[in-house]
Formats: C-alpha cells, structure tokens, sequence
C-alpha cells in the first residue's frame, strides 16, 4: 500500500476513536513516556505540539519546562520556504503563538537551540510499524528535522496503538524511530 492511503487509513482509524477515549490513552503514553530511563541522560528535549488527532504529550513538556536545568524545546517554523525551521526553548505553553501552519510554536523573542543540544525527541506521525518507520503528514518535514539531530538523540515515537501498520513503505529520507510508544506497550527498536 502507498504511503498516500495509509494516510487516508490511518486518520479514518483517529477519526474513530472517541475524544474521551483518545484523552484516556494520551494520559496512559503520557505516563509510560515519563517513566522510560532517557529522561535521566537528558537535558534538552524536543516536543511536539499536539493537532487534534494526535497524542497530546502537553503535561510532559510542562512537566519537562519546571525541573531545573532542563530545557523544553518546540520547533519553530521560519518565515519563506515551507522546509524551514528552527528550534526554540520553551518554559511552558502559555508563550506560545500560532505559526504558520496554524499550530502554536514559540514566538520569535524565544531563545533559539541548536540542534547538537537535543538529547531525546517525540515525534508525532499518522502510523508506524514495529521496525521503527513512520508516516507522517506528507511533507517530509519530520525526517529533515530528525537529520539534522545528532545521531545520539533518542528517538521516540508518540502514537495511539489503532496506528499501527504490519509494514510501511520506506523511501531513501525516511529517517527511523529508536523507540515507540503507544497506551499498550513500549517498542525499543534500537538502542540509540
């Protein structure tokens, strides 16, 4: 199957599930995330903010943003070209304005981060499989942000589990997960 009709399979199963159902299993990833050992090496981390069908990782960036000398960081999309970013620290959600994809990032006055610094990364998509590949959106803009991170970064993958695909397409700038992370389990893909 192309990556095109997983996609358009994969919000059908999001579509599906019901709000207070999708609330219950972002708690559940939400607290299997914060209790995974790579927090403890990690300084700088980089999040994600939500879209309506995706897993809502808000209370551990919050969480991540209080605990002194950590910094919590959210990309930040650069006026121009639509491939353009930059990385941002962030001490909570409430400086936040929407960007130009209509998703809030931080404001320009917000500290930039070099991508060397970023110790662990979540990462959102449309469906995964258990080798560590995802699908997002369609853009690329994941897998360029994921080549330029050092190749220590952690790589965690935010999904629900009605994600899940036996097998995805992949394409030469796909860049892969090293652990996945849904309401049901835990995937350790490698090691990194």
């Amino acid at each position: 199957m192309d990556k095109k009709s997983i996609r358009l399979l994969s919000k059908q199963r999001l579509d599906a599930l019901a709000p207070s159902l999708r609330e219950a299993q972002s708690q559940a990833i939400v607290e299997r995330v914060r209790s995974l050992g790579f927090w403890q090496n990690s300084l700088t981390v980089l999040f994600y903010y939500p879209l309506r069908r995706e897993p809502d990782v808000r209370p551990l960036l919050v969480w991540w943003a209080s605990l002194p000398g950590r910094t919590a960081v959210l990309p930040r999309s650069s006026p121009g070209a639509s491939s353009q970013f930059s990385l941002a620290a962030v001490r909570g959600l409430e400086r936040l304005e929407v960007g130009r994809w209509k998703i809030p990032e931080p404001t320009p006055l917000a500290p930039s981060v070099d991508p060397e610094s970023i110790d662990a990364v979540l990462v959102p998509g449309l469906a995964f499989d258990r080798s560590g590949m995802r699908v997002g959106r369609g853009m690329g803009w994941y897998d360029r942000l994921l080549s330029f991170l050092p190749p220590r970064t952690v790589r965690v993958g935010i999904f629900f589990s009605v994600q899940e695909w036996p097998a995805l397409p992949k394409e030469a700038w796909d860049e892969p997960l090293g652990w996945i992370v849904t309401e049901k389990e835990t995937i350790v893909v490698s090691q990194s």
